[in-house]
């Protein structure tokens, strides 16, 4: 561990790449539940949530990211599946 008056070395600054390029690879691969929400008009509640994929080191992260599945889930007030769309 650096102490805090040291600057950081190259081998703590490639450390910490590979760290936030992990994260990055988890956070594609891994499908993301975004809040429930209630839509109180409709006594519904609604979700969205992007698919996982699988990570592709030729592809730009953002074009991996961008092109996920996004699913969209409602669901009555017992919270009944009622509808679900892909996009």
């Amino acid at each position: 561990m650096q102490a805090a008056n040291t600057p950081p070395t190259k081998s703590t600054n490639v450390l910490q790449r590979q760290i936030i390029q992990k994260w990055q690879i988890h956070g594609i691969e891994n499908p993301h539940f975004f809040d429930v929400m209630y839509i109180p008009e409709y006594q519904m509640y609604a979700r969205l949530h992007f698919a996982g994929t699988t990570f592709d080191t030729h592809k730009n992260l953002d074009t991996i990211a961008y092109e996920r599945d996004l699913y969209l889930m409602l669901f009555d007030k017992f919270f009944q599946k009622k509808y679900m769309k892909v996009n």
